[in-house]
């Protein structure tokens, strides 16, 4: 049973375009966790000891039922380099329920699978956290494996 170089190509490139994409899936869209009263200030001195420099911050209002405000984070390694590929956002937004949280997080995984965005969403607490690296660049699992370790109490 001979396959040919067609056949090989076409299997490699299938693997790419339907399993590549779909572990990429898998990391990103972890299911919401626990909900409980938190505050931001918190979540910025676990994100500080990352490591992570916070080049920018500015409070945001998410237009979605239940969100409370929050803030975007723009962080680099190095806040003096202003390549793209370099710098992730980080935003967080406080929501009133468990049921307006998981929402917001299901309408931003949504989102991120169907317009191919580069990003992770999580929760902690009453927090929605989204890292949203470079469009169209590399998946940021360093900035979010950071990220994620930071939030883990």
């Amino acid at each position: 049973m001979a396959y040919s170089f067609e056949k090989i190509v076409s299997i490699i490139i299938i693997f790419m375009f339907v399993c590549l994409p779909m572990g990429w899936m898998l990391v990103a869209n972890e299911p919401p966790g626990a909900y409980y009263p938190t505050s931001n200030e918190k979540i910025d001195a676990f994100l500080q000891a990352t490591g992570l420099s916070i080049c920018e911050k500015s409070a945001t209002q998410w237009n979605v039922i239940g969100a409370l405000g929050g803030t975007s984070v723009l962080i680099s390694k190095d806040c003096q380099v202003t390549e793209l590929d370099s710098r992730a956002y980080i935003h967080l937004q406080k929501f009133d329920t468990q049921e307006h949280r998981d929402s917001a997080v299901n309408y931003i995984k949504a989102s991120i699978n169907r317009l191919n965005m580069n990003g992770a969403v999580f929760t902690y607490g009453a927090y929605v956290i989204l890292v949203q690296g470079p469009t169209g660049g590399k998946p940021n699992f360093e900035t979010i494996s950071q990220v994620k370790e930071a939030l883990t109490e």
